[in-house]
């Protein structure tokens, strides 16, 4: 490989090691705004449909159920409590930041044929971000 290549790929590898940087839901919803920009308006019904309903409705329950079934005197009960009773905290927000995020891209992919470029799909994440919280 010639030099221009190698640095290319370095600056490559070092974009990508920054974007691991953010937090778990933060990168869920920047990857899923790429996808949705990237599918057709039915798909993005469907898959918004089913991610809210999962993350909203499903998964909180059973995340609740699951550490009500350990025993008391379990000695990793107290990390369960605070990993879990944190994700149930945020899994219904990020059900609605993504529920918001496809249902954008599924009236925007209906009326336009373009995609929308990297800022504009960080710029819908953080709009459903902001939704999301608005209901508490």
């Amino acid at each position: 490989m010639d030099g221009a290549a190698i640095e290319a790929e370095d600056r490559t590898m070092a974009r990508r090691n920054f974007s691991r940087t953010r937090s778990l839901s933060s990168q869920a919803v920047k990857d899923l705004s790429f996808i949705a920009n990237r599918l057709p308006w039915q798909a993005c019904v469907a898959f918004g449909l089913v991610l809210y309903v999962l993350l909203s409705w499903i998964a909180p329950p059973l995340l609740a159920q699951r550490l009500a079934e350990l025993p008391h005197d379990n000695t990793f009960r107290p990390l369960a409590e605070a990993l879990i009773g944190r994700r149930l905290h945020w899994l219904p927000r990020l059900g609605i930041a993504m529920g918001l995020i496809c249902a954008f891209f599924a009236v925007r992919n209906f009326f336009a044929s373009r995609r929308l470029t990297r800022q504009g799909e960080d710029q819908v994440g953080f709009f459903a971000r902001l939704g999301a919280r608005w209901p508490d």
